[in-house]
């Protein structure tokens, strides 16, 4: 709010203008369907604004960037293949409530969807509300708090681009190392005669296939752990446009 004093003296009219105070981001706080200061919010609401997010290279999807920059929010990932992180990542504000779903309500300019496919360069601000005072005004839906995402929104001036490039590659960090496929039918063999199957020994003359490697289709010798778990690349390139 900005105050502006006039003195009125022997005037019989006075002409009074409104002027716009604009507050940067970082110095409200979204909280239900409305935007506070800081220094008037009293519940439990944690903040982390986009540019932020933005210099965290985390990889992925936007949860595991969140994790450790909100306090109170726990960001667990139960499947690491590539490509199946975003469906596999759960998340919880202060833990587990109850024995059921502890999912919180996440909200995406107040439209309740998922924000995994969401780029980072279009988030202004995320925002989670993690006690009843805070998530009140959601009613039941609020009871494992609240996460709200902000989008920019376009703005007056001249037109601004912004251009970025990233690549990254993905590998194991360490691999088991296996036999071929003729020490694993020696070892095999080995295996059943200590149990006494004698009738699964697999005979001599196969085993001469797999060490010659002479017939690869019908006795094959391949490496599938390294036919799969090659280095993945991935590239990101964004194109921002505003004003």
């Amino acid at each position: 709010m900005t105050i502006e004093k006039i003195t009125v003296g022997t005037q019989t009219f006075i002409k009074i203008n409104l002027n716009s105070n604009l507050v940067e981001m970082g110095e409200v706080v979204i909280v239900g369907y409305c935007i506070q200061r800081k220094e008037t919010v009293v519940g439990a609401v944690a903040q982390v604004s986009g540019d932020k997010l933005r210099t965290i290279k985390m990889g992925g999807s936007i949860e595991n960037s969140l994790q450790g920059n909100l306090p109170g929010l726990v960001v667990i990932m139960q499947n690491a293949t590539p490509g199946e992180e975003a469906r596999s990542i759960t998340m919880q504000i202060r833990g587990g409530a109850s024995m059921g779903n502890n999912t919180p309500l996440i909200l995406v300019d107040g439209v309740e969807r998922s924000f995994s496919n969401i780029d980072p360069n279009e988030i202004a601000a995320i925002s989670i509300l993690k006690d009843a005072s805070a998530t009140a005004v959601y009613g039941v839906k609020g009871a494992n708090g609240v996460i709200i995402v902000t989008t920019k929104r376009g703005t007056h001036g001249s037109l601004q681009l912004d251009f970025s490039a990233e690549t990254s590659m993905k590998t194991a960090t360490r691999l088991p190392e296996y036999m071929n496929s003729y020490q694993t039918m020696m070892l095999r063999n080995e295996a059943y005669r200590n149990d006494g199957k004698w009738s699964s020994i697999i005979p001599d003359a196969t085993i001469e296939h797999y060490r010659l490697k002479d017939s690869p289709y019908l006795y094959p010798d391949f490496d599938w752990m390294n036919f799969y778990f090659k280095p993945a690349i991935d590239q990101n390139y964004n194109l921002n446009a505003r004003g």
